[in-house]
C-alpha cells in the first residue's frame, strides 16, 4: 500500500499462520476482543454476511468456472507458505475464532533493516504468541513487546522506529495508553502525544500511515490529533501533531507520494477548500483535487512507471468507467482495460510495483477479462494472473527480498498452505 521497502536479507518464502484455535494451541487460548467481530466494516475487512466473500473451505467452488485457466496470461511462479525449514518448522495454529473468515492480516510492510512486519486481528503467528502485530527478523517471527489491545490497520517505519495505527487504545491488555497510534523503539511501545479522538462518541481510528518529506503522516477517522483539530489527517513533527490545512471531511484510508505531493484517498468529498471526490493531493500548503476524482471509496495507492494508481470500491474515475482500479497520469484518469470483476461485490484493496508490473490485490476473479484469483499483474497493456492466485481476499501487498508478499483473509492458495500471509516465488 504505497509504503514498501525492499529488504536485503535473503528469505526463500514466508507465510503467516495466524491466531490459533483453542484446539490447536493447548492452554494458550486467545482472548476475544470486545468489538473485533463488530468492526469488520467497509474500511477494512468488509466481512458482513451479505458481502459475498467466498468461504474459506478449500472445497468450495471458485468463481473461475467458465474461464479457460489453461490459456490465461500468467505471471509465472508459485504462492508458498513458510517459514518452513529444519531450523524453523511451521506450526499450523489455525485462525482467529472470532470470525469464520480466516486469519485477519490487515497490512504487511518490509522494513529498512531486513525485517518484515504484519499487523491485524491475530493473537499468534507460527505458534508464537503475538498480539495483533509481529515481525520476521530473518530467522523467525517475534512479537513486538506486549502487542496491541485491539486490531491494527496501518504500518510505517521511520528513523529506526515502527509506527502502528488502528483501533487499539493501549498495548496488550490494560497496558500503556496509545489512543489509536503508537511507536515501537525495539523494546517497548510509547504514545505519540495524546493520539487521536473521534467526533462525539465515535472512536478515532488510525487507518493509514506514510512518511512524507521526512515526517510521519497519519490518516483515519479522527477529528483531533494531540488535542488539536485535525480533520482525518495529521502530521507528527517528532514532538506534536499538526493539522494539514483545513484537513479532509471524511475518513482517509491510504496514502502515497507522487511527484513530491502527498496523495490521500478514502471516503470523502472535500479536501481543504476544494471539492475532491475520495482522492486529493497536498503540496505542503494547500489541498488539490485530482480531476473530478473517483465515485466511491479508495483503499490502495501506488506509484508505478511514474503514474499514480488507485484501487477500491469505485467504478468510475473522472468521466471514465474504471472498475475498481484506475491510473492518474498527472492530468487525466484512465481505466485499466475492463478493470476488476467477479461475482458478489468485487473490489480492490492493495497495490504495489513489482518486477515491471503493477500488482493489484482484493476480491475478484477476473481482471481485464483474464481469470485472476484475487491478485493480478498489469504490464501497461493488459492484465495477467499471478500464479494460481489466493483463496480469499487480499488486504495488503509489499515486496520483501525481491519477492511479492500478500497478506489478508485467505487461508489457502491453489498450491495449499498460506494462512493470511504468502510469498510469490517467481
Amino acid at each position: 500500500m504505497s509504503r514498501h521497502v525492499i529488504a536485503a536479507e535473503p528469505l526463500t518464502f514466508v507465510a503467516i499462520l495466524a491466531v490459533g484455535l483453542a484446539a490447536c494451541t493447548g492452554g494458550d487460548e486467545p482472548v476475544v476482543d470486545a468489538g473485533d467481530a463488530a468492526m469488520l466494516d467497509g474500511a477494512g475487512a468488509n466481512a458482513d454476511a451479505s458481502s459475498g466473500k467466498d468461504s474459506l473451505d478449500g472445497n468450495n467452488p471458485d468463481a473461475l468456472s467458465g474461464l479457460d485457466a489453461t490459456t490465461m496470461p500468467l505471471l509465472a511462479g508459485t504462492w508458498r507458505a513458510g517459514p518452513c525449514n529444519d531450523a524453523a518448522p511451521c506450526v499450523v495454529a489455525g485462525f482467529d475464532p472470532i470470525v469464520d473468515l480466516g486469519p485477519g492480516v490487515e497490512s504487511c510492510l518490509a522494513d529498512d533493516s531486513g525485517g518484515l512486519i504484519m499487523i491485524g486481528r491475530f493473537h499468534r503467528t507460527n505458534g508464537i504468541a503475538a498480539r495483533k502485530i509481529a515481525r520476521w527478523n530473518g530467522r523467525g517471527w517475534m512479537p513486538l513487546g506486549d502487542g496491541l489491545e485491539r486490531f491494527g490497520e496501518a504500518l510505517a517505519v521511520h528513523a529506526g522506529r515502527i509506527y502502528a495505527a488502528g483501533a487499539f487504545r493501549r498495548t496488550g491488555v490494560d497496558g500503556t495508553a496509545l489512543s489509536y497510534v503508537g511507536q515501537f523503539d525495539g523494546e517497548s511501545w510509547s504514545p505519540l502525544g495524546t493520539g487521536f479522538e473521534g467526533e462525539g462518541d465515535r472512536e478515532g481510528y488510525g487507518r493509514a500511515l506514510v512518511v512524507w518529506n521526512g515526517q510521519l503522516i497519519a490518516g483515519g477517522n479522527f477529528v483531533r490529533a494531540g488535542g488539536k483539530p485535525a480533520q482525518h489527517v495529521a502530521l507528527w513533527d517528532g514532538k506534536a501533531w499538526q493539522p494539514l490545512g483545513e484537513g479532509i471531511n471524511g475518513p482517509v484510508h491510504t496514502f502515497a507520494v507522487h511527484e513530491g505531493r502527498l496523495i490521500a484517498a478514502g471516503k470523502f468529498s472535500r479536501a481543504g477548500l476544494v471539492d475532491a471526490a475520495n482522492i486529493a493531493a497536498w503540496d505542503g500548503v494547500k489541498w488539490h483535487a485530482l480531476g473530478t476524482g473517483i465515485d466511491d471509496q479508495a483503499f490502495g495507492l501506488a506509484v508505478h512507471a511514474g503514474d499514480l494508481f488507485v484501487t477500491g470500491d469505485f467504478t468510475r474515475a473522472g468521466a471514465r468507467d474504471a472498475r475498481h482500479v484506475a491510473r492518474w497520469d498527472g492530468s487525466a484518469w484512465h481505466a485499466l482495460s475492463t478493470g476488476l470483476n467477479g461475482p458478489d461485490k468485487p473490489f480492490g484493496r492493495a497495490l504495489v510495483s513489482f518486477e515491471g508490473h503493477l500488482i493489484v490485490g482484493g476480491n475478484f476473479t477476473d481482471a481485464g477479462g483474464i481469470a485472476a484469483r484475487r491478485v493480478a499483474a498489469w504490464d501497461g497493456q493488459r492484465f495477467s494472473a499471478v500464479g494460481a492466485g489466493l483463496g480469499n481476499w487480499i488486504e495488503g501487498l509489499t515486496v520483501y527480498n525481491r519477492r511479492l508478499v500478500a497478506c489478508g483473509w485467505f487461508n489457502h492458495a491453489a498450491e495449499g498452505g498460506p494462512l493470511g500471509f504468502g510469498f510469490f516465488d517467481p
